[in-house]
């Protein structure tokens, strides 16, 4: 058999996209599991979920009445209960908990090959799509391994959607409403994510929607009911009273609403933003593939829904991976059916088109290039840890670390609620608080005067912002010190650059030491 010079240079362009993709999963899952065994924060915030799961294997309960001691952050509990499953395998600390993450990004990855393998025979399109969801891996915040809830959510929803296009059995069928149900025990917005779906399959086959959505009701009433008897009904208050507060839409430009379709999608992500665009017209366009992409375009719109809902809500980058999953998930549909039929009908227009579009990813893999050193925490980082542990440790008295109390576990002394699930408490945010984050705050005001801690730790930066704490500190509190000489050590290398920098101590003179910090 003879082969055109034509295929031989299609066939290298495929190759030459494949390999690009690959050392993209390559290099960003490397360079996420170099990060799992570091043992202080890679990002602000994964110091409480540490916090939640230790009371998990302390025998405390999840979601307890909130005060300083303790505030849950506003999610469900299949990411902390399955970290504390981990950890009771592998022991304290990150790891167990990025484990979780890791392997749940892991398992994004492949139900997005075997998505698109299943959906068009293309195993190179599978590869190519998921080399750009892994390209992404810095514009969505990095996060990866992340012992936060976002992963773990993901996965949930992916592998529903793997079942719900691939499968016609009951029993995926099933299994998907379940798995839809514990994504939205992980994280909330699955509400948002899942809806598109669920309106492609009231349209394509009803007895498939109440089937899946029958279970996937069940199932999360089910797991409320569970919850709220074991929480004596603080379970509704952390998952559904809190996040409702939330300033959602309280912007003052009209811009804040769109910036997300410029600043995180097409000024980022110019080329797969075209070729999705083009590929979802097509597909709803064309007869013969009009049904298949309603699933994908219904998949699309649910993920770049959440994550602009999600940026709109004070949202990290983070939010941002439904986003970037949903469009590597469609380019590669688009791509997989077109090389398809490249193989089996070749015309001018594909003889043209594919080439181009190889080139035009290509691209796009290489101008979502990074250096991986700049993800990694440094050894003096790690030094500059321990070193605080340590000083921690012999401080006398009750300490407070407020953007990183779990600091205060390593160090053996007790710990208090981690800054942001306490903001939120208390009306932070942009939301609002109520009588219980009313009557905390005068209680914390009565600490204060008292002068009840012998050290408190805040926040840079350098400039001065993260002085002003829960309730004013003047009169009662002065800066002794700084925490730290360098001011780039110890920053987590992903999400708020959060240091600990101010040591304030109890002021035992109206005009005594440094002003404090802000002032």
């Amino acid at each position: 058999m003879v082969v055109s010079p034509r295929s031989r240079f299609v066939t290298t362009l495929r190759l030459m996209a494949c390999a690009l993709a690959l050392i993209a999963v390559a290099v960003v899952f490397t360079t996420s599991a170099m990060r799992v065994g570091y043992p202080f924060e890679n990002e602000w915030l994964e110091g409480g979920t540490l916090l939640h799961v230790q009371r998990i294997l302390d025998g405390d309960g999840l979601y307890v009445e909130p005060s300083y001691s303790y505030v849950a952050y506003p999610y469900g509990p299949v990411y902390f209960y399955a970290c504390a499953a981990m950890a009771a395998i592998v022991g304290p600390g990150f790891v167990p908990l990025r484990l979780v993450s890791l392997g749940a990004s892991l398992g994004t990855v492949v139900l997005i090959v075997l998505l698109i393998r299943r959906r068009t025979g293309r195993l190179d399109a599978a590869i190519i799509a998921v080399g750009l969801y892994a390209a992404t891996y810095r514009l969505s915040g990095e996060w990866f391994e992340i012992a936060r809830v976002d992963a773990l959510f993901l996965f949930l929803f992916m592998a529903a959607v793997y079942l719900l296009g691939t499968g016609s059995s009951r029993r995926s069928q099933v299994l998907a409403g379940v798995l839809l149900a514990l994504s939205c025990l992980t994280k909330q917005t699955l509400a948002v994510l899942a809806a598109p779906l669920m309106l492609w399959m009231i349209i394509d086959d009803w007895r498939r929607a109440v089937r899946v959505g029958a279970t996937a009701a069940v199932t999360f009433a089910g797991g409320t009911a569970l919850f709220m008897v074991l929480s004596d009904g603080w379970f509704w208050y952390y998952v559904v009273t809190l996040p409702s507060r939330h300033g959602l839409f309280d912007r003052p430009d009209l811009w804040f609403y769109f910036r997300f379709w410029w600043e995180d999608i097409l000024r980022p992500l110019p080329i797969l933003s075209l070729l999705v665009a083009g590929f979802a017209v097509i597909s709803l366009a064309a007869r013969e593939t009009r049904r298949a992409g309603l699933f994908e375009f219904s998949l699309l719109i649910g993920c770049l829904a959440v994550s602009w809902v999600g940026r709109l809500n004070v949202g990290f980058h983070n939010v941002l991976l439904p986003a970037y999953a949903g469009l590597a998930t469609l380019l590669g549909q688009g791509l997989g059916w077109l090389l398809e039929r490249d193989s089996a009908h070749r015309s001018r227009l594909t003889a043209v088109a594919v080439p181009a579009i190889l080139v035009m990813v290509m691209v796009q893999l290489v101008l979502l290039r990074f250096d991986p050193r700049d993800c990694l925490p440094t050894q003096a980082d790690r030094e500059a840890g321990y070193a605080l542990v340590d000083r921690l440790a012999n401080m006398p008295g009750e300490v407070v670390v407020s953007a990183h109390p779990y600091l205060l576990m390593l160090a053996g002394k007790p710990v208090h609620a981690h800054q942001p699930a306490f903001m939120t408490f208390i009306g932070g945010f942009g939301g609002e608080t109520d009588e219980l984050g009313r009557a905390e705050l005068a209680n914390m005001r009565q600490d204060i005067a008292a002068k009840r801690y012998s050290t408190i730790i805040l926040d840079g930066p350098k400039k001065a912002g993260a002085s002003a704490w829960f309730v004013p500190l003047e009169g009662h509190y002065r800066l002794a010190e700084r925490v730290f000489d360098d001011p780039g050590v110890f920053m987590p290398v992903t999400g708020a650059t959060r240091q600990p920098t101010f040591i304030l101590v109890p002021d035992t003179a109206s005009t005594g030491g440094e002003p404090l910090p802000g002032r």
